[in-house]
């Protein structure tokens, strides 16, 4: 009331007319089992980020004692800023169709786009996205290289002979929540989904299209055994032009200590058919050549 009397005492309406809106992702359990979220608008006091109200507020509660507090042209300005927000993302268009612009249902395509492209697009318009806890979008991916055999990538033990010419390795991706690697199982059941909206480990997770790919195709490509070498010295590996840190099996890991090691190793007797007389850098090459050849590498 005293708000009230102010603002006639003035002959003027100071309340908030510019703002912004942002988009708050919602569902119940009943709408993430079928794969479906809503995406519900706020409206925001350009000058005052904490003054927030729900757009359906805005629009069917008006006057100079609307519980809200924005002015009587704030819906103009919030139309304005759904007009950006659609031309960001498109598929806000169906806001622009409603007598009462308050939220809107997104199916699985949608949430797919959204969380592709649509989320980054509508930040870098000045558009937030917040998404509810109880929706996690933690899932994270790394590659791994390993040795491969007939029925899969599996780590063995380091033996002689373990760069021959028919050993294979090759990088996978390995997806993990919150930091854990996800299970086969898992990473199955993730490659299986229909829906970016999937519940694992009693949690309901989002996951967009990227995560479902890798998943689904893990294996990256295989390779040989000097670019296996040459991954696991650098510890970096280029997907489609992307630098991805290489997480690099045991053997593999084993294998780079005694590549390391032989540069101050012990030194290898001179063979017998060698008729020169080596100096120390030489035959600590000597040294390294034979350490190559005892790994399969070859010198």
């Amino acid at each position: 009331q005293q708000r009230i009397a102010r603002i006639r005492s003035r002959g003027r309406d100071d309340r908030p007319h510019l703002v912004s809106v942002s988009f708050r992702v919602e569902a119940d359990e009943e709408e993430l089992v079928a794969g479906a979220v809503r995406l519900v608008v706020q409206v925001h006091a350009v000058d005052n980020a904490a003054h927030v109200a729900d757009a359906v507020e805005l629009w069917e509660d008006a006057g100079l004692d609307a519980a809200h507090g924005f002015g009587e042209r704030a819906r103009t300005h919030a139309a304005i800023a759904l007009r950006s927000a659609a031309d960001a993302w498109p598929v806000l268009d169906r806001l622009l169709d409603l007598r009462v612009p308050d939220e809107i249902v997104l199916d699985s395509d949608e949430i797919l786009s959204l969380l592709d492209h649509g989320a980054a697009a509508l930040t870098e318009a000045g558009h937030q996205v917040m998404w509810p806890k109880y929706l996690d979008r933690d899932v994270t991916q790394r590659v791994e290289l390993g040795r491969r055999s007939s029925a899969g990538p599996r780590e063995e033990a380091l033996h002689d002979g373990l760069f021959g010419p028919q050993a294979l390795f090759g990088f996978e991706w390995q997806l993990s929540l919150h930091g854990e690697e996800l299970t086969d199982e898992e990473m199955d059941e993730l490659a299986r989904t229909t829906s970016p909206i999937i519940k694992l480990r009693d949690n309901w997770v989002a996951v967009d299209s990227g995560v479902i790919k890798r998943a689904r195709k893990r294996l990256i490509r295989t390779v040989t055994p000097v670019q296996a070498i040459a991954a696991t010295l650098t510890g970096v590996v280029d997907v489609e032009d992307v630098p991805y840190e290489a997480v690099v099996g045991a053997s593999l890991l084993k294998v780079r200590e005694r590549l390391a090691g032989a540069a101050t190793g012990e030194l290898v007797d001179v063979p017998a058919g060698l008729r020169a007389d080596l100096r120390d850098y030489q035959r600590r090459g000597l040294s390294w050549l034979a350490e190559l050849t005892s790994l399969g590498l070859g010198a």
